[in-house]
């Protein structure tokens, strides 16, 4: 319990310093590419996300806390905070632009593994928005509701 009330205040601070205005990377060649990169190997990090829109297999639309913790390259484990607990994933990774990263994954869920695709489109090289994608729900549901994302170093 110790160890979740200190995950939980750590992720409360970085929520606290997440900016909220939506924000993503354009397709137009007149506007200069990012100055920012998401972390090649995001190994050892834990990436937060919040936003309007489920995050993950078993996310619900709403304000969603998704607690995504990179475990060894290719893999991670993730929790919809109050939805979920932590669930098993595999993953390849493409980068298709400057800026932009995005994680073809597989759920290991019973009784069928589900995939899904995150798209990051950073701001800085911790910060950024995101988009998450399913075959059933093949492009993201327009909102005004920003969609952030933020990598943070996992605490032992």
């Amino acid at each position: 319990m110790k160890a979740l009330t200190h995950t939980l205040a750590a992720v409360a601070a970085v929520l606290a310093a997440l900016p909220l205005a939506a924000g993503t990377v354009a397709a137009d060649p007149e506007i200069a590419p990012p100055n920012c990169m998401v972390p090649e190997d995001p190994t050892g990090q834990m990436l937060i996300m919040w936003g309007n829109t489920a995050a993950v297999p078993a996310g619900i639309r709403g304000d969603n806390l998704t607690l995504v913790r990179f475990t060894a390259p290719g893999a991670y484990r993730y929790s919809v905070v109050g939805v979920s607990g932590w669930q098993e994933a595999t993953y390849t990774r493409e980068n298709p632009a400057p800026g932009v990263s995005v994680f073809h994954s597989t759920a290991h869920t019973a009784p069928e593994p589900t995939d899904y695709t995150i798209t990051l489109n950073c701001r800085t090289n911790t910060t950024g928005n995101y988009q998450y994608t399913t075959p059933a729900m093949p492009e993201p549901i327009n909102s005004d509701a920003p969609t952030v994302y933020r990598f943070t170093p996992l605490a032992n």
